[in-house]
């Protein structure tokens, strides 16, 4: 390497092409790398007990919940749920208006929520700005795709679950 030169191969300029050559040719993709494989993480709650509370604050399989205006949530057992993959989901049941927030470790481009209920909203919000909203959703799958989303919110009145979280990281 050549410092304060233009390219890495500028010493090749008083030299035959033999190397720069060789080493293009087995490196036909530099100064790129390959891009990253894509990894989606799913949460779900199967290694939880059926009957648990958990709230109002918890952390699940890297993710961190937060149910605003509910003390707590509980794991109920669904049967098989063919719909979501899943035996067990979080059922928030309070009879009032309530948030379930759910926050990622870190930015992600792509959130897919199998849910259950008669939900109110669901909101993605990307650094505090509202990046999509989706009023309503209906029961079964419910996707997010927009840049750098940090955390999803669900608002409901009664008796909705959450069976799983799937997303795949901005980097």
């Amino acid at each position: 390497l050549q410092l304060w030169a233009k390219s890495p191969f500028a010493f090749t300029r008083q030299t035959s092409r033999t190397y720069r050559d060789a080493f293009l040719s087995q490196h036909a993709d530099w100064p790129c790398v390959p891009p990253p494989d894509v990894v989606t993480h799913c949460v779900d709650w199967d290694d939880v007990k059926v009957g648990k509370l958990l709230g109002p604050t918890f952390e699940h399989q890297g993710l961190h919940f937060s149910l605003v205006l509910s003390d707590a949530a509980e794991v109920i057992d669904v049967g098989d749920n063919d719909a979501c993959g899943t035996g067990h989901a979080l059922r928030i049941e309070d009879g009032n208006l309530v948030a379930l927030w759910i926050v990622f470790p870190e930015p992600v481009h792509t959130v897919e929520l199998c849910i259950d209920g008669a939900f109110l909203a669901a909101r993605a919000y990307a650094n505090g700005v509202l990046v999509e909203n989706v009023p309503t959703p209906e029961p079964g799958s419910l996707g997010f795709q927009a840049s750098g989303i940090d955390c999803i919110v669900l608002w409901t009145s009664d008796n909705c679950q959450v069976a799983s979280i799937c997303y795949q990281t901005e980097a």
